[in-house]
């Protein structure tokens, strides 16, 4: 009898343990990808993107800090932290190379929600990019934003035209504006 009270205990046990790291390794196919629509800025041309940025720089993500959510100021957004590895432009002159920025990404999860504001991607932690930003203060934070949301975010790694949450085809339409951007950024600064 013992013995059967203990092999129950142990088989909960291992049944709990099972679900428990089953629980952790959720993949992204398992988030359900809903879009918040947002006005955002329109640039019609790299050099107008240029002009508007505050920041402009190349780097990689290096990893997610929080989420913010309503009571933070923001709405669906993650806070990141980025490395500069080059600086192009800085209006306020304090940005060093190596240094690590905060970023407000238009992307945030949510349970098993992937909320995307004017279908924004986050960046992936594998690969470079570049960044024109506006610079920002709420409160004791200083943080980055893109600018007109995508149009701000160019990534040079090899899957760039993988960087769409969409069905995980690639972005292929030639005459979309962010996308002809993106392309001039990619000749200008690779």
């Amino acid at each position: 009898m013992k013995n059967k009270t203990i092999m129950s205990i142990l088989s909960i046990l291992l049944v709990c343990v099972c679900l428990s790291a089953c629980a952790k390794n959720v993949s992204e196919k398992d988030f359900v990808h809903k879009t918040v629509e947002a006005k955002t800025p329109y640039f019609e041309s790299l050099e107008q993107l240029e002009k508007e940025a505050d920041v402009i720089v190349r780097g990689k993500k290096i990893e997610d800090l929080e989420s913010l959510v309503n009571g933070s100021g923001f709405t669906f957004a993650t806070l990141s932290a980025f490395e500069l590895s080059e600086i192009i432009k800085d209006t306020s002159g304090l940005l060093e190379k190596d240094d690590i920025i905060n970023v407000l990404e238009n992307e945030y999860k949510e349970k098993n929600v992937i909320w995307h504001v004017a279908d924004y991607t986050i960046m992936n932690t594998d690969d470079e990019y570049m960044l024109f930003l506006t610079a920002n203060v709420h409160g004791e934070m200083k943080y980055y934003t893109p600018l007109g949301v995508n149009f701000g975010v160019t990534c040079l790694g090899e899957d760039y035209l993988m960087n769409s949450y969409k069905s995980g085809l690639p972005e292929t339409d030639a005459d979309d504006p962010v996308n002809l951007i993106r392309e001039d950024v990619r000749k200008k600064y690779m």
